[in-house]
């Protein structure tokens, strides 16, 4: 097939607006409660009684879980869509089980909790694991088989940044809503509060249904029509599915850039709420600094679209991450008593636009080498790989969260105190800022090394459609 038909072809097959919109809609709801998991964690501590310690164990415990489980959702989607051809059943199952638990696990008080302004309820801790791993799993079941669906979507990596630059689109404005939520005046402060959570939960279960229908009424199977089922890849044998990961070394390259750069970021996340708010006293603040972050960062994502689409995936990355880097830098220079919160909302505005740079080019980037090993390797293992990248990206994230919490535990740093002795001022610093930082910028060196562009990728199709692949 010559260039020229191969883009002809290309452009037959593109999903429309209208469909991509349908199947980033989802993520709106979704990430309306997974995104800031990181505060639900200083709200255990602060208002539940459960230790930094405990969250820590209950973090490391739970990606062990997500360890075993993220692999095999990502091998029971492809074989059913082997075999039906298509993922929108995981998706369902994983959008409502979600709604579900994240009802026990942000509303620990009950009902009550919706009117209840410091409700200081004592929670168990096997209460919070259980449901803390039962929110995860649902969030993988939904998130592996939607990112390889919407890879299946698009037959080009343009097309690719189309499809998953909305699907970032969904997810900031979901978590931008959240972030809002505080700041509606029916709450008596400003600042997350269990009862924030609370109306949260109630806000996105009346959502998720509706927008899971439209996702799956109107947004097509993908390339199902095009894979040839037969036999010998209808089951692919775990051995060959082993061989074809282990062997894709632009897969092996991704995945190490990515654990680098969430172990950093989980880091961060982990312990931001606690410094602004027990250590800095800007909680009242974190909503307005939120909003405005996440408000900034999701105006940008057109532009991160655009450089993806001109000069590359992997530019968005290296841009993305030392705007991240910077902004680390800038959190580091907050201080007790002289620190205006604008110096917190400059920091979390580069680090929150920097994310969304990194969020765009990153699954995008993975879909085009699923493609590679599709044509490499002769298996569509598009779920098995995303279920990697969700195992790195949430173990990196645990870690860093777990690793974080130790860094301050160990320095005797404790949100419940009114002054802090200097160790423990330092053990923060270093944990919140500086080795997320250091790592941030690390995965920089590493993500260049991935050798797929958009020109090769144009080049792995054309040779993929030339075997018979699709």
């Amino acid at each position: 097939m010559t260039q020229s038909s191969l883009v002809t072809s290309n452009m037959r097959d593109k999903v429309s607006l209208f469909q991509s919109l349908a199947y980033a809609m989802p993520t709106m709801a979704v990430y309306f409660l997974y995104g800031p998991i990181s505060i639900l964690q200083g709200i255990y501590v602060k208002y539940f009684g459960v230790s930094l310690a405990t969250i820590a164990t209950i973090l490391f415990v739970a990606r062990i879980f997500d360890a075993v489980t993220d692999p095999i959702i990502g091998y029971l989607s492809d074989r059913y869509y082997f075999l039906k051809g298509s993922r929108k059943p995981f998706v369902a199952v994983g959008g409502i089980l979600f709604i579900i638990s994240s009802y026990f696990l942000y509303v620990p008080g009950g009902v009550e909790t919706l009117y209840a302004v410091d409700p200081n309820h004592n929670i168990s801790t096997t209460y919070f694991f259980v449901w803390f791993v039962v929110f995860y799993l649902a969030w993988t079941i939904f998130e592996i088989p939607h990112l390889a669906w919407g890879g299946e979507l698009a037959p080009d990596s343009k097309s690719k940044s189309k499809v998953f630059s909305l699907r970032i689109f969904g997810i900031q404005i979901g978590q931008l809503v959240f972030f809002a939520i505080p700041l509606l005046p029916i709450f008596e402060n400003s600042g997350f509060t269990p009862q924030t959570l609370a109306w949260s939960v109630v806000t996105a279960g009346v959502f998720m249904v509706p927008m899971l229908y439209v996702c799956i009424h109107y947004t097509p199977n993908g390339r199902a029509n095009h894979i040839s089922h037969n036999s010998s890849t209808s089951k692919p044998p775990i051995r060959f599915v082993l061989s074809s990961i282990t062997s894709n070394a632009s897969l092996l390259i991704f995945l190490l850039a990515t654990l680098l750069i969430g172990t950093g970021v989980g880091m961060w996340f982990a312990l931001i709420f606690i410094f602004a708010d027990s250590y800095l006293g800007l909680g009242n603040k974190l909503p307005q600094v939120y909003v405005f972050s996440f408000g900034i960062s999701t105006l940008l994502l057109g532009i991160w679209y655009r450089i993806a689409n001109r000069w590359g995936k992997k530019t968005v990355w290296v841009i993305g991450a030392t705007i991240m880097t910077i902004g680390m830098i800038c959190t580091a220079q907050l201080s007790l008593g002289d620190s205006h919160w604008l110096l917190l909302l400059l920091s979390m505005i580069l680090i929150y636009c920097g994310l969304g740079a990194v969020n765009i080019s990153a699954p995008s980037l993975l879909s085009d080498i699923i493609d590679y090993g599709q044509w490499k390797f002769g298996l569509d293992l598009g779920a098995t790989y995303f279920s990697l990248y969700t195992l790195v990206v949430k173990a990196s994230i645990a870690i860093g969260g777990a690793f974080g919490f130790a860094i301050v535990g160990w320095y005797d740093f404790s949100p419940s105190l009114v002054s802090q002795s200097a160790r423990a001022v330092y053990g923060l610093y270093i944990a919140v800022a500086w080795i997320p930082a250091v790592l941030t910028l690390i995965s920089i060196a590493i993500i260049i090394l991935v050798p797929i562009s958009i020109r090769r990728h144009a080049i792995i199709i054309c040779r993929h459609r030339r075997s018979g692949g699709y």
